[in-house]
């Protein structure tokens, strides 16, 4: 077995690096088992890592392991994914999640989350297959075939995430401040999207809405219950949408949709709650913001696919 710890220095506000490498090689001194340590340099550089240690390392069993958030996980997926002679070498690849990052959502579908920040769990941990969404479409200009493994959110809340970073950009606010603030600023103005959708041929929606999430995991936002139908072995989309509501009925709504209590008999004409296996979303604006495990994109029109079986997660031995 060949193992790669890939440490994302900036999450969890920076503490990433310094809580993490130096109990990564204990850890593994103590279980005596060699494994290399990767710090990685900014954005997309953890996918780039590892594409190449699949691609170059001849052993059949590969782990890789994310320490970070929501896109550390989906860089390390997309590298996967995206690595050449994978199916020709019959290499097994693994990837685990230590959720050291401000979201860490992916592993909130989880009965017990709070085992996988245990490093030793990681190594010693089972191994599961899980779905993961295929988008396909043009995503900041390039037409692109991406993966997904928590989730895709469209409207409202990719929208505060957009205007967040801008505020950052700019040097006006920082930390969760620039959030509260942008998400303030966008119930103001309540913008949305403006969409089509269909799902598996049938048309589901066509016009203006408030927010759209594509499911494979439970939670988004830092702990939002947005789908709790969702589920990562299903082979299925699970999709939400609500309307374009009031900004009271926006409020109103917006504790119960934290808790994934909002799915309940005599709201069907605020939020809508589906699954399915293939779904096409085209803005009826030029572009859309588009939200994928956590990282922002500008986006034309998108095909989403289910994809079965798509990845190996660890699971630590307990859970």
């Amino acid at each position: 077995m060949k193992i790669a710890f890939i440490v994302n220095p900036i999450a969890g506000k920076g503490k990433g690096k310094d809580l993490f490498v130096d109990n990564i090689k204990d850890i593994c001194d103590k279980l005596d088992i060699k494994a290399e340590i990767y710090i990685t340099g900014g954005i997309g550089d953890g996918e780039n890592f590892a594409r190449k240690f699949v691609e170059n390392t001849e052993d059949d069993d590969l782990r890789l392991i994310g320490c970070g958030g929501d896109g550390t996980l989906n860089e390390i997926l997309n590298g996967v994914k995206s690595a050449k002679n994978i199916e020709e070498k019959n290499q097994q690849v693994a990837i685990g999640v230590i959720p050291i990052g401000t979201g860490n959502d992916f592993v909130r579908s989880f009965r017990k989350p709070e085992l996988f920040h245990h490093i030793e769990a990681q190594l010693r941990g089972t191994v599961m297959e899980c779905d993961a969404i295929k988008l396909t479409g043009e995503i900041d200009g390039v037409f692109q075939e991406r993966f997904c493994a928590n989730m895709v959110n469209i409207g409202f809340d990719c929208n505060v995430v957009l205007m967040a970073k801008k505020l950052k950009r700019k040097g006006f606010l920082t930390g969760s401040m620039a959030y509260i603030i942008s998400a303030l600023l966008i119930l103001i103005e309540k913008r949305g999207e403006n969409l089509k959708i269909k799902l598996d041929d049938r048309e589901l929606h066509n016009g203006p809405l408030l927010l759209m999430t594509i499911a494979n995991g439970k939670f988004c936002g830092g702990g939002i219950k947005s789908n709790p139908y969702a589920e990562l072995q299903d082979g299925k989309l699970d999709l939400n949408y609500v309307n374009d509501v009031s900004r009271f009925t926006c409020l109103r709504i917006l504790p119960k949709y934290k808790k994934g209590t909002h799915l309940e008999a005599g709201i069907e004409h605020i939020i809508m709650n589906t699954k399915g296996r293939e779904l096409r979303v085209e803005p009826n604006r030029k572009t859309m913001g588009l939200c994928v495990d956590g990282e922002t994109y500008i986006a034309k029109a998108m095909d989403f696919q289910v994809v079965e079986k798509a990845f190996r997660i660890i699971v630590p031995p307990n859970l």
